[in-house]
């Protein structure tokens, strides 16, 4: 009732909106009247669409996991707007005003593509920019500053357990990989500048780079597998093939990789959709789509355990039929995923494996490699879980107090006879770097 108190206090004329407690069948009495125009309703998808059946020819609005209908008035920040999962504008008659001409215009460009996450409206105001390389400076000096402030909370996280110190250095690892893509992308924006970068132009988010080179390092292993598979050195799970496997791995990068680069095509195991057709077949607004789905995969391979989605037709097929799975509440790992790498080389103009591997050509001479972990950082995280007689590390807050107790002045002489790992003499020369 708190929603009717806060309209009764506006302007809005009398008998706008009402507000009628009832029973559930007297709710039904509601969805079914004609005299009623408009149907909305916040709730779980069965009951949803349940009333969008039981609703006739009314217009009905379905809340079902976040796809809220919104009006969108002329102070809103069309920014935020486009944050939402889904944009649908409902523009009552007589509000039309609301959406002057440069808000309007500014909204559908925002709307062009998904409007799924902050990713995406970032990547279209890079995309606004009229020069390509300068998309590519705004992208890595985005990258820098995120990867920048990963290492530098690394420096104060807790890192006295195995399992903290190894998801720390997962983080390290990513961000440390992001400022090896900033090197990149400020060298092909420099290509850029000079005109000559031709077929990764269309690339306008760090996240569709990290794609390329991630395919291009999966051909690596394509090479290594077809390399290992020609020197018919007998079983590849054998030792001996193992290390030439690890040795090939730490070979640079090169235009024979490419050759052995594939096209990221979406596809699902067999068994995932088959569980999703038993679940959804009979669900309102995911049936008919369900039937396609199940007439593709008639055709694809019965000895497969997964099925590829190889032609656009097909692909818009399984998209659709995603949507509406996670519109009504199934969820699937691999349905959240499977369409990733594809939709970002699409939105970078790479369409097929000929485009790729054309763009990996011109990637490849700019790809910059990842610094990796300080050597002793990486000995101490071995020692991490390891008891060593006599040794215990000064915890770092114990540090702190014991310079603040001992107040050294610039003319003192410190001696630390034992010093273990070093972290007081670190943090004194820190402290007093003269």
């Amino acid at each position: 009732m708190i929603i009717g108190e806060v309209l009764a206090e506006t302007d809005l004329p009398k008998g706008a909106f009402s507000i009628l407690p009832c029973s559930r069948d007297g709710a039904d009495l509601f969805t079914t009247d004609e005299r009623l125009k408009l149907l909305s309703f916040t709730g779980s998808p069965a009951v949803g669409w349940a009333l969008k059946e039981k609703a006739g020819k009314k217009k009905v609005v379905l809340e079902l996991g976040g796809n809220a209908a919104c009006i969108v008035d002329k102070d809103a920040d069309i920014d935020v707007v486009v944050l939402l999962d889904r944009v649908y504008v409902w523009l009552p008659k007589g509000i039309d005003e609301h959406l002057w001409e440069a808000a309007a215009t500014s909204f559908t460009e925002l709307l062009d593509g998904d409007v799924d996450n902050a990713e995406a409206v970032e990547a279209r105001k890079i995309r606004k920019m009229e020069n390509a390389s300068e998309r590519f400076f705004a992208v890595a000096d985005t990258l820098e500053k995120n990867c920048q402030e990963i290492l530098t909370a690394d420096e104060t996280k807790l890192k006295n357990t195995v399992r903290r110190a190894d998801m720390a250095a997962g983080m390290r690892g990513d961000a440390q990989r992001g400022l090896a893509s900033v090197k990149t992308l400020r060298a092909l924006a420099d290509q850029l500048a000079s005109g000559q970068i031709k077929y990764l132009d269309g690339v306008n988010a760090a996240t569709q780079l990290t794609t390329i080179t991630k395919l291009l390092r999966n051909g690596i292993q394509n090479r290594i597998r077809h390399e290992l598979d020609a020197m018919r050195e007998g079983d590849r799970s054998g030792y001996q093939s193992h290390l030439r496997h690890e040795a090939m791995l730490e070979e640079p990068l090169c235009t024979e990789d490419i050759a052995h680069a594939e096209y990221p095509y979406p596809y699902i195991y067999r068994g995932h959709l088959e569980e999703a057709f038993v679940k959804l077949g009979n669900t309102p607004g995911v049936k008919m789509v369900t039937k396609r789905m199940q007439k593709l995969l008639k055709t694809a391979d019965p000895e497969k355990e997964s099925v590829a989605f190889r032609n656009s037709s097909a692909v818009e097929v399984l998209a659709d039929f995603l949507s509406r799975a996670k519109a009504a509440g199934y969820k699937c790992y691999w349905f959240d995923c499977c369409l990733e790498d594809y939709n970002r080389l699409q939105a970078a103009n790479i369409h097929n494996v000929f485009e790729l591997r054309t763009a990996m050509r011109e990637l490849l001479p700019h790809v910059a490699h990842p610094a990796g972990d300080d050597p002793i950082v990486k000995a101490e995280q071995e020692l991490i879980g390891k008891k060593l007689p006599g040794f215990f590390p000064t915890p770092m807050p114990v540090i702190l107090e014991m310079l603040e107790l001992a107040d050294i002045q610039g003319t003192d002489l410190v001696l630390e006879p034992s010093s273990g790992k070093g972290d007081i003499l670190d943090a004194i020369r820190q402290a007093h770097p003269d």
